[in-house]
């Protein structure tokens, strides 16, 4: 037991030391008070320009974002071909702000603007066809900056256009995160300032007079045309300018639009500020080229062929079908002895080889001159879709020997056949 009757500040054995027994003193107190609150203020100030970091490269992102949906990305391609075009493809414009339209339109569909169709005379899609912009977070706005202040989009007198947010301040100018950001959209992502051609006769300038129409959306969706009547002094050649980017259709009547005895039509995508569009697209008179290696003499006009691409390696083609049908096979005529090493159609590859089955495998290689490669069997059949692709493929040292080439396709049945210029 411990007693402590003797318990007092006399006793030497139980003195309190009073250097510790008197607590903080009040500048203590606020000094640590002060230390806490510089600590505080540091790590929401690293925190803050963590969080402003974010939202200032989210922002860009977001720009970006609304660019592509404008105007298309030019990495997207099939086949070489460039298909991505935005809200422009479709309707033949950017929203325009002096019609009252702004980035919205990239969401919800104006009243102005035509619904998506395929026109069955010119056989491309034009409309709106969106949203041009999607997430799979449906909180998430499109026509908002990362603070939350509405994109600034301007469209000038020349049709080129920009996107602005006002950064973290929500005011013009500023510095570090708190400056603007700004998106430029020039006119050469917009539109093509010449569509140029040259109507050819058996592969030489056409000579006489001819109404060429090109066909694109008119800035709402709805298919306008743009006219070019020939004399015989043009030598065939016609330029367009100011044509939207994008899948456009031309057709070509000679002597004229009313007592026309003759008509070229063909598909093809303006990419380029300068475009030119494949002169095999524009003969009159392809057959005449031929050597008479072709059966063919009337085209049923079941296949069309656009977008050709001569590569490294081999030629590209888009195949738009008209109508269903079966090709019993196909034939080939150039004027070079070239290889050709094998042929694709769709998802299907015949070749030259012998590791081909006989049903895919071409029974002529290589082209003799002024002569054709025939393809397949009397037996052979492939049903195509309506949006298929054409491949030919030839060996890299041949394929810059390559200038004109035409291909018949024969159908089974009573379809007939048609005789294209490809190249």
């Amino acid at each position: 037991m411990i007693l402590l009757e003797n318990f007092s500040s006399e006793n030497p054995h139980f003195k309190i030391n009073k250097r510790y027994n008197k607590g903080y003193t009040f500048v203590e107190f606020t000094m640590v008070i002060l230390l806490i609150a510089v600590l505080t203020v540091g790590s929401i100030s690293v925190m803050d320009e963590s969080i402003q970091e974010s939202k200032f490269d989210n922002t860009i992102i977001s720009m970006h974002e609304i660019r592509k949906a404008l105007v298309g990305d030019v990495e997207i391609k099939k086949d070489g071909i460039r298909t991505s075009f935005g809200i422009l493809g479709d309707i033949g414009s950017i929203p325009q702000t002096s019609s009252g339209l702004d980035l919205s339109a990239l969401v919800t569909k104006p009243a102005s603007y035509q619904s998506w169709m395929i026109n069955s005379d010119t056989r491309f899609g034009h409309g709106w066809n969106g949203p041009y912009l999607s997430s799979n977070d449906p909180t998430k706005d499109y026509i908002t900056d990362a603070w939350g202040s509405s994109y600034i989009y301007t469209v000038s007198q020349d049709g080129s256009a920009t996107i602005v947010s006002l950064g973290a301040d929500k005011a013009v100018g500023g510095e570090g995160f708190k400056k603007d950001i700004t998106v430029k959209i020039p006119l050469d992502l917009i539109k093509a300032e010449s569509v140029t051609g040259v109507i050819l006769d058996g592969g030489q300038p056409y000579i006489g007079k001819a109404d060429v129409n090109i066909y694109y959306p008119n800035g709402s969706g709805v298919i306008t045309s743009t006219k070019k009547s020939l004399t015989s002094s043009d030598l065939g050649y016609f330029v367009f300018d100011n044509i939207p980017y994008g899948t456009r259709f031309i057709k070509i009547f000679i002597p004229d639009e009313t007592y026309a005895t003759k008509k070229i039509q063909a598909l093809f995508t303006v990419d380029k500020i300068n475009f030119v569009i494949p002169s095999i697209l524009l003969d009159a008179n392809p057959s005449a080229n031929n050597g008479s290696a072709f059966s063919c003499t009337t085209s049923a006009g079941k296949i069309a062929i656009y977008n050709v691409q001569k590569l490294s390696n081999n030629i590209t083609a888009k195949l738009t079908i008209n109508s269903a049908v079966t090709l019993a096979g196909m034939r080939f005529v150039n004027y070079k002895n070239i290889d050709l090493t094998s042929i694709k159609i769709g998802n299907t590859t015949y070749g030259c080889s012998s590791v081909f089955a006989v049903t895919n495998r071409i029974s002529v290689c290589p082209f003799a001159e002024k002569n054709y490669g025939a393809f397949g069997s009397t037996s052979w059949s492939l049903a195509i879709d309506f949006d298929s692709s054409l491949t030919l493929d030839f060996a890299p040292e041949d394929i810059a020997d390559i200038n004109y080439m035409q291909v018949e396709f024969t159908y089974t049945g009573t379809d007939g056949c048609d005789l294209i210029t490809i190249l």
